[in-house]
């Protein structure tokens, strides 16, 4: 398929997609043929054998059945490029003013029945950490299924903290396979730093609640009507120039320094969370630097069916710059039946001008809002204008119903004033 890589969960995915290519559908999937050919050669082998010796070939056990493979019920969409999945949930991302696209976006429909996975990654030093976090991620929020979103609302089974749990053993299990991918030599002399790593929002929809997940900048922003705010997740962005998120740091001896713009870092990063970014310790090998974690921040959204129209997924190119005047942009696209990939890029390119970093933008439509009923105008009958009227005629008409006056008679005038 040109335009998206569909992959299983064993599937390779290409680290860049081809952009422009033909729209391939939620319902391709891939498949894993069983193969035969060692079989039929033993077959072969045997009979060779047998006439060679000069006996009659000993007939072969009939193989097994081998069941056939299921079929993968969810659909996987990856790429650095993605550029169409479904009307309904779509992505486009742009360069800005880099040289290299390392922002993603990852769309697993149908998770498990009634679930979809939706995310934004935004990498650094590379796209070796951010393509190999959506290639597990899937299998590994697959693995802590069934997910039950109500429970997080009703407070049973645990409640968030059940699912707050869950995430959080996902992104640590996320960041260990991730060291394994990286970091499997001892760095080359002078290196003390696998410097590629990545940062990201995954939002797990079970209509009609949402669950997110957040590590870093990327933000989630739930599109709803005039008379709603606008929903923002998470509430706060991990920066090591956070009160909490500096504090943890200096715990550690890490000094966190405020730098351009008011830019602050910790251990050379923007960011206070992230996947990889691993040191290299002499005695410990490859390390987490102190401070720098990949626990999660965790909210839970119910929507209003009637009221929240979309999901927006931005990277930080776009979520610190969203307003409320690209909301209402948005909320035109949707009236205007507009698809959800047309959609995300009118948000990068209303918004992208801002900034010279990688943009992306995962939109996800609930429902559309009612088109703003079209304008009627009335149209009035006037009436045809007359054609002036002959002075002479007007003159004779008015002498011809003058009263007259009787003979010998005088006439007499009062006039009035006042």
């Amino acid at each position: 398929l040109s335009g998206c890589t569909t992959t299983s969960p064993k599937a390779t995915v290409s680290p860049e997609i081809e952009a422009g290519g033909e729209p391939c559908s939620t319902e391709a999937f891939l498949e894993e043929k069983p193969s035969s050919t060692s079989t039929s050669s033993s077959a072969e082998a045997a009979a060779a054998s047998s006439q060679l010796a000069g006996t009659a070939p000993t007939p072969m056990p009939a193989p097994a059945a081998t069941p056939a493979p299921k079929k993968q019920e969810a659909a996987t969409f990856v790429g650095h490029e993605l550029q169409w999945v479904t009307p309904e949930v779509g992505a486009w991302s742009d360069l800005g003013g880099r040289e290299h696209q390392e922002d993603l976006a990852l769309i697993t429909s149908g998770l498990q029945p009634g679930v979809d996975l939706v995310c934004v990654f935004d990498g650094h030093g590379g796209t070796a950490a951010v393509t190999a976090v959506a290639e597990q991620l899937p299998d590994l929020v697959h693995a802590h299924s069934p997910w039950n979103l109500e429970l997080g609302e009703t407070g049973e089974g645990g409640g968030m903290a059940s699912l707050e749990r869950s995430l959080n053993l996902i992104f640590n299990q996320l960041d260990l396979k991730l060291k394994e991918k990286l970091c499997s030599a001892p760095p080359g002399p002078g290196e003390k730093r696998c410097t590629s790593g990545c940062v990201g929002l995954l939002a797990i929809v079970q209509r009609p609640r949402i669950l997110f997940a957040s590590i870093g900048d990327c933000r989630g922003i739930v599109v709803s009507s005039d008379t709603n705010p606008e929903a923002v997740f998470p509430a706060d962005e991990h920066h090591p120039g956070h009160p909490d998120e500096r504090a943890r740091f200096e715990a550690f001896g890490v000094p966190v320094e405020e730098g351009d713009g008011g830019v602050w870092r910790a251990h050379g990063l923007e960011v206070s969370r992230a996947f990889g970014d691993f040191l290299w310790d002499d005695v410990e090998g490859w390390q987490k630097p102190a401070g720098l974690i990949v626990q999660p921040s965790v909210q839970l959204k119910v929507l209003q069916e009637k009221e929240d129209f979309a999901l927006l997924l931005c990277s930080d190119g776009i979520s610190n710059l969203y307003t409320k005047g690209i909301a209402a942009s948005v909320r035109r696209a949707l009236k205007a039946n507009k698809p959800a990939k047309e959609i995300s890029q009118q948000v990068i390119e209303e918004a992208g001008h801002f900034r010279e970093d990688n943009q992306c933008v995962v939109s996800y439509v609930f429902h559309r809002p009612q088109p703003d009923p079209k304008p009627t105008f009335r149209r009035l009958a006037l009436k045809p204008r007359s054609k002036p009227a002959d002075p002479e005629a007007t003159a004779a008409a008015a002498t011809a119903t003058a009263p007259t006056t009787p003979s010998g008679s005088t006439s007499k005038c009062t006039r009035i004033h006042g």
